[in-house]
């Protein structure tokens, strides 16, 4: 179960990074958990929750407390796949689009999970 968590952490990890964002979260095996990220300068992250939750039916987490709408975060424990992390990744990149932010390349997020996933 932890090498389960820890690959996915790890796919989560490079396509936030992929996607141009920086972690919040630490970048190595202590953050199996989680993958938080800060959202893009302009970008609230509870306006980014709801046009994911509500547009493309993907529940991430949001900041709490002085961290909201300034962090959010992707789980990777319990029943999440492979297939949940490309799909947190490719609708995280649809729904900041929406809100006016671009990606450094289309797909960019989704590429660096896969290539994750195809050599772990």
């Amino acid at each position: 179960i932890w090498a389960h968590n820890r690959r996915l952490a790890r796919a989560a990890r490079a396509g936030v990074r992929g996607l141009g964002l920086e972690l919040f979260s630490p970048d190595d095996e202590s953050s199996a958990m989680v993958t938080a990220f800060l959202m893009p300068d302009g970008i609230d992250g509870q306006e980014c929750y709801g046009v994911l939750r509500d547009r493309h039916g993907i529940v991430l987490a949001g900041g709490q407390g002085r961290l909201r709408g300034k962090i959010m975060r992707i789980g990777h424990m319990g029943f999440m796949n492979e297939f949940d992390i490309i799909t947190a990744l490719a609708g995280l990149e649809l729904a900041l689009a929406e809100l006016g932010y671009r990606a450094p390349s289309p797909g960019a997020g989704t590429a660096r999970a896969l290539e994750v996933f195809s050599t772990a």
